[in-house]
């Protein structure tokens, strides 16, 4: 017999912040040098498949924006938002 303990499963939102390259495609902005940290809720899940919160991805939107905007040019932004669902669960060895 199994056991499971504990377990946890639901779903929530997570944002990815996206700048329009020369291009004109949408393209993913990083974290520069780690500067925005993951939120304190979901940000275990969230940082695996490099998603963030809304307020972290907005503010990754507006570093890019000062960036661009430091060297007198100007940049398009937006925040994207994901359905994450997720069901973690821990099986007891032995």
């Amino acid at each position: 017999m199994k056991y499971y303990c504990p377990t946890q499963d639901g779903q929530f939102i997570g944002y990815q912040a996206e700048f329009k390259n020369r291009h004109g495609e949408w393209e993913r902005c990083k974290n520069p040098e780690g500067a925005i940290s993951y939120p304190k809720m979901f940000g275990g899940i969230l940082s695996t498949i490099y998603l963030y919160g809304y307020a972290q991805a907005t503010a990754i939107c507006w570093l890019y924006h000062a960036a661009f905007n430091s060297i007198g040019q100007e940049i398009e932004t937006r925040t994207v938002a994901y359905e994450i669902t997720y069901d973690i669960k821990a099986e007891r060895m032995g």
